[in-house]
């Protein structure tokens, strides 16, 4: 007769448990809130120029809460043997277009440090190659303030190229 107690109070104990837990995750998932959506762009790969050099890029920004931004590229292009490290203070997203901004830092050619750059992409659907676009980099003098919000929405569409390897995704939080 203990035997069957201790088996019926066991039996409760679970039953109790199992309730809990099927009454509390339909709760659970209804109080989680979605994560805020961020305007954000990336990504990485090649195009070969009229003139045969093929030009690298990998990039990643992030619109922030205030309207700045973070994030870097990297850049290489043979055509004037150009490597350069970019540190993205301004980032404009409209639909599948992007717009990113910021300093020259660490790079090979000591005349376009602390010089802004600015491009933009294309984000236009998988796979990347021959769909997605880029423009070249542009550079102002050195030492002006880092791009701001409104630096990145001054600028008309900049001639785009297709990549022929690679992938570019913008995210305009629609």
């Amino acid at each position: 007769m203990i035997k069957t107690k201790k088996w019926l109070v066991g039996s409760s104990v679970l039953a109790v448990i199992i309730a809990a837990f099927v009454f509390a995750a339909p709760m659970a998932t209804t109080t989680c809130a979605a994560a805020p959506c961020k305007e954000q762009a990336n990504g990485s790969g090649k195009l070969i120029m009229p003139d045969g050099t093929k030009r690298q890029f990998n990039f990643n920004a992030q619109k922030l809460p205030d309207g700045t931004a973070k994030g870097n590229a990297i850049i290489h292009n043979p055509a004037f043997d150009f490597r350069g490290f970019i540190e993205i203070t301004c980032l404009e997203v409209i639909d599948n277009r992007a717009r990113v901004a910021g300093i020259v830092r660490n790079t090979n050619d000591p005349t376009l440090d602390n010089n802004t750059a600015v491009f933009e992409v294309y984000d236009n659907g998988n796979p990347g190659r021959d769909s997605d676009t880029i423009s070249l980099v542009f550079f102002s003098p050195p030492n002006m303030p880092a791009p701001t919000p409104a630096y990145c929405q001054t600028f008309e569409n900049f001639d785009q190229m297709p990549i022929d390897n690679g992938n570019i995704k913008v995210d305009d939080c629609s």
